[in-house]
């Protein structure tokens, strides 16, 4: 299951959805800066959406649809907890101008030293080195984040200053971002008040890069009716590559947080040639940085590098094997925010021994968990429809016609 984080397929209809109309990450990075996705327009991503450069196409490779984001908001860490197949209960966004006194005096409470560097300002720095302000790539109250210049504080000790404020504030995510190649008064002097909200605005200093470290600290889900708990009880192997390394419960075999694309492909790769069978979930998070940082061509470029990948994988699938190809939300890079964006995410589901078909529009984000464990035969207690059309396993006539 490849996740790519933050690429929508155009706005969600719907009541209250904070989402700009015109949002629509995939069709208007086509627009700006072009696309080149050969293998997954051969796949049927165009079938999924009116996108520029990426046609739809008549026989596809893999089974295609659209899915509804049924968790609130557009969150990464909600999004991949419904993706593994439980939605979250309602988060009560939160911001620091709410919330400080009570991380104030948590921290206090731990021996922290906490200070404001502006008194009529809301955002804290913890112990002189670490700052503490709200998300501001999110929706409002939807993220805390804890900036740790790791040249001067080991990054494990910004994660324990993170779970401190984790226990004093109801925000869907307490993220604790590290790097080695900014400083405390770099990010300091980047504060920013937009509206009620105060924080730092990551992509100004210099955050995204080889030193870059992340933890995301969510709220609670009950990981036991997740996929992956599925596939250990039943004795199958499970690895994490990237983003939701950070951000999946329980215990897997193998996990391996990274943002950089091409690792995470080498690692999803390397460990298909080393398993027979098993769960692999991968995240390729720099979509979503893409957005963050309103860089329409490193999103071309980054999904341009999942394209050039996906023929090695697909060549690594023999009968029964399955790829899936979804999204937690968009982040469209070209509408003047570093916001999520509320958006149809595209659900691409190929197997070679079956043809591709129309999935539809899917009402959760949790249908492909529940007909993978149903694929593999495991019991199910977590949310989501099943993909009958993709769910059992075709007759000798369809994958003789599939040849």
């Amino acid at each position: 299951m490849l996740v790519l984080d933050g690429v929508g397929i155009g706005r969600q209809p719907e009541p209250g959805n904070p989402c700009p109309p015109q949002a629509h990450t995939l069709a208007n990075t086509a627009r700006s800066v072009g696309l080149r996705l050969p293998t997954l327009t051969k796949m049927g991503l165009g079938c999924t959406s009116d996108i520029p450069d990426v046609p739809p196409v008549e026989f596809p490779l893999a089974s295609y649809g659209r899915s509804r984001l049924r968790y609130t908001g557009a969150d990464s860490y909600l999004g991949h907890q419904e993706i593994l197949g439980v939605t979250p209960p309602a988060p009560r966004p939160e911001l620091l101008a709410s919330s400080g006194p009570r991380v104030l005096d948590a921290l206090q409470a731990a021996g922290h030293r906490v200070t404001r560097p502006n008194p009529q300002r809301n955002a804290l720095l913890v112990d002189d080195l670490i700052v503490v302000g709200d998300n501001l790539e999110a929706e409002p109250g939807a993220a805390v984040n804890l900036l740790v210049p790791t040249a001067s504080l080991s990054f494990d000790a910004g994660v324990e200053v993170g779970s401190i404020v984790r226990k004093a504030v109801g925000n869907p995510r307490v993220i604790v971002c590290g790097g080695a190649n900014f400083t405390v008064e770099q990010a300091l002097a980047q504060l920013l008040e937009r509206g009620d909200q105060i924080g730092v605005p990551t992509p100004t200093i210099r955050l995204y890069d080889e030193t870059y470290q992340v933890r995301h600290l969510g709220l609670p889900v009950d990981a036991e009716r997740q996929l992956p708990h599925a596939f250990t009880t039943s004795g199958l192997p499970v690895a994490l590559f990237g983003k939701v390394a950070d951000l999946a419960n329980g215990n897997v075999d193998v996990r391996e947080p990274t943002a950089d694309t091409a690792e995470v492909l080498r690692l999803v790769t390397a460990q298909a040639d080393a398993w027979a069978t098993g769960l692999i979930v991968a995240t390729v998070q720099e979509t979503d940085l893409a957005g963050h940082e309103q860089d329409p061509q490193r999103m071309a470029r980054t999904l341009g590098t999942v394209d050039a990948a996906l023929p090695g994988i697909l060549d690594r699938l023999g009968p029964g094997d399955m790829l899936v190809i979804t999204a937690d939300h968009g982040n469209d890079p070209t509408i003047d925010s570093s916001a999520h964006t509320r958006e149809w995410v595209p659900l691409l589901w190929h197997r070679p021994d079956a043809p591709g078909t129309d999935l539809g529009v899917r009402s959760s984000l949790a249908d492909p968990a529940r007909t993978i464990a149903a694929h593999f035969g495991l019991s199910w207690p977590g949310e989501g429809e099943l993909l009958s059309a993709v769910s059992e396993r075709p007759s000798l006539s369809r994958q003789g016609q599939q040849r």
